[in-house]
């Protein structure tokens, strides 16, 4: 029952739905059945993997740090940059760019 790299597993399923609706729409104004709709998952599904709300935005958190921070803003600011202070500024630029999109989704909540 371990939540691996299945990316049709149930948990994997509630996981990207919540994590779409939460940062759309933030973590307080987000319930569990729309996760449950999106998901098109049983609500049994959602429990077993997430027994409370606290888990889904705990499990939100970190996929929002392993897609930003980890696989874009560190990728992005070596890219831009070969020596650690020119990465670090580089990180400015890419914000800057970020916060700048008309699509930019600002804090999740």
């Amino acid at each position: 029952m371990a939540g691996g790299g299945n990316k049709d597993s149930g948990r994997e399923r509630v996981g990207r739905a919540a994590y779409e609706l939460f940062s759309r729409e933030g973590t307080a104004a987000v319930g569990v059945d729309a996760i449950i709709a999106k998901a098109g998952t049983a609500k049994m599904t959602l429990y077993r993997n997430f027994p409370s709300k606290t888990d889904l935005i705990l499990d939100f958190l970190r996929r929002r740090e392993r897609l930003w921070t980890e696989e874009w803003l560190q990728a992005e600011s070596q890219r831009r940059g070969t020596t650690p202070a020119e990465q670090l500024l580089a990180i400015f630029d890419v914000f800057g760019e970020w916060f700048a999109k008309p699509d930019f989704e600002g804090c999740a909540f």
